[in-house]
């Protein structure tokens, strides 16, 4: 059996060799709105961006026209969304937002600056729903050879090839994003790329997709709204920074600070916590796992919250505890995905063994195998100064985790 082609007639295999361009984007969903009905959704909700407006009447945000947005964390499902899709003049097509790395940046950071940068919308990200891969030219780019790679030389038969990751993106106000802007950074309008955008329904906006691989975007994320993605909440665990040395350390453990290399790696992964636009920050009360979120909440205005269960002492001597102080903070953001699905975030720092209590929890909940497999399942769980950020929800009656996606700050 022969394998299976792309669209432009390239086996799989084929690409394998090319230069990968690596980028990401986000499916940005909200509930329908009020005057859009399916006889009439293209006509009510698209927009034109040529006198700097976005899809919601405004350049900077979702937030000045809330009558426009009902009832933005109740249970949808499939058919009561409507997500955002964006028109590029210059090739007269209609795709799901997205955009290229910039150096030193990571992909979570990429699909939000980019959405931000293209459209106009603050984004939190949810789950990674899809990757796909696929020759340059099919998404209108052109140079689907490259002509001048790799310190200035030329590879005129090199295939260019972009390979694309793509998360579920919860619009925020734009209060939450003046919140964030200081770890995230501030995206960069870009006036002349996108000029009209609009919101459909994903069987619309399924028919106004102009290529196959962002109709394969749109079914996984049907599928991720299927299993309760539209009210999920998004929990990023992270492991305290480099700590000074125990054997080099005389004073009490609780004091054990971070290290130069720990508060670089603090600083750094403040941008990528920001991604998630986090409403809450928890912490163990001892002072590493507290200064490795203090750039954050230093930069963002976000109190770091002490649970004294997380503790390293307190959770090897009395384990049921700490459990049941995360099953509480995973209830309690599960419910925040049910009211108001752009705050239902949180992140929280803790120690190694107190993440081998609780990460085994999150695998044993995932939605399948493949989610399962994204759970770290042995000590040390996660490298000092990374995170995981597990999007989680409530679905027919039983915490369900659909996706686990590692944080590793860009430290340089």
């Amino acid at each position: 059996m022969s394998k299976k082609k792309n669209d432009d007639g390239k086996k799989p295999d084929d690409l394998k060799n090319a230069t990968v361009i690596e980028a990401a984007g986000a499916v940005i969903f909200r509930n329908r709105t009020a005057h859009a009905n399916k006889d009439n959704t293209q006509n009510s909700t698209e927009n034109s961006l040529n006198n700097g407006n976005d899809a919601t009447g405004t350049r900077d945000g979702v937030d000045d026209a809330p009558s426009t947005i009902v009832q933005a964390g109740a249970v949808a499902g499939p058919d009561g969304l409507e997500i955002l899709l964006e028109h590029r003049a210059k090739y007269d097509d209609w795709s799901i937002p997205k955009g290229k790395v910039d150096p030193r940046e990571s992909l979570a950071h990429t699909a939000v600056r980019e959405v931000a940068e293209e459209t106009g919308v603050h984004i939190r990200l949810s789950a990674k729903i899809a990757e796909v891969r696929y020759p340059l030219h099919m998404d209108g780019s052109e140079g689907a050879r490259d002509k001048k790679h790799k310190g200035g030389k030329h590879h005129r038969h090199q295939e260019l090839v972009k390979h694309v990751t793509y998360w579920a993106g919860v619009p925020i106000s734009q209060e939450q994003a003046d919140t964030r802007e200081q770890p995230f950074g501030h995206p960069n309008p870009k006036d002349n790329e996108t000029d009209r955008l609009v919101w459909l329904g994903l069987r619309e906006a399924r028919e106004r997709l102009s290529y196959p691989d962002d109709r394969k975007v749109l079914d996984a994320f049907a599928d991720f709204v299927t299993a309760g993605g539209d009210h999920a909440a998004t929990l990023v665990f992270v492991r305290h920074g480099a700590a000074e040395r125990r054997k080099h350390w005389s004073w009490q453990e609780e004091l054990r600070p971070l290290t130069p290399k720990g508060a670089a790696e603090s600083l750094a992964l403040a941008r990528e916590i920001a991604c998630y636009a986090p409403s809450h920050l928890f912490s163990s009360p001892w002072r590493r796992c507290r200064q490795s979120l203090e750039a954050y909440s230093a930069q963002s205005g976000i109190a770091v919250e002490n649970m004294p269960q997380m503790t390293e002492d307190a959770a090897l001597a009395n384990p049921p505890a700490a459990v049941s102080a995360q099953e509480a903070l995973v209830a309690a953001m599960a419910g925040r995905g049910l009211s108001d699905r752009s705050t239902a975030a949180a992140a929280v720092c803790l120690h190694r063994p107190v993440l081998g209590l609780l990460l085994p929890l999150i695998a044993d909940a995932a939605l399948d195998h493949d989610v399962a497999d994204r759970v770290p399942d042995e000590s040390p769980w996660l490298a000092t100064g990374t995170g995981l950020a597990v999007t989680f929800t409530r679905h027919e009656g039983r915490l369900v985790v659909l996706d686990a996606h590692p944080l590793t700050p860009v430290v340089y």
